[in-house]
């Protein structure tokens, strides 16, 4: 939310990428932002640090659910050449 106002741009502008569905797939959830690219492992095991899982209270499991999993972040420039949409 913070860069949004010093970008001057909405949540729902944003595509939030990160590696831990309980911090980053949930704040992108509740921030409204417009997607969520969850980054993993090759193979698609998930970094998932869980730093703040325990003082987090889930609403729903649809919050842990990304817009897309990735591998790399050239999967998500190659995406976002294709002109995909969230």
């Amino acid at each position: 939310l913070h860069i949004c106002s010093i970008w001057g741009c909405e949540t729902s502008n944003v595509i939030m990428v990160g590696d831990s569905k309980a911090d980053d797939i949930v704040c992108a959830y509740r921030a409204n932002c417009g997607g969520s690219i969850l980054l993993t492992q090759k193979g698609g095991e998930i970094l998932d640090n869980d730093s703040g899982a325990d003082s987090i209270k889930m609403n729903s499991s649809e919050e842990l659910i990304p817009s897309i999993q990735v591998e790399s972040f050239r999967e998500i420039q190659n995406i976002l050449n294709l002109g995909k949409t969230f």
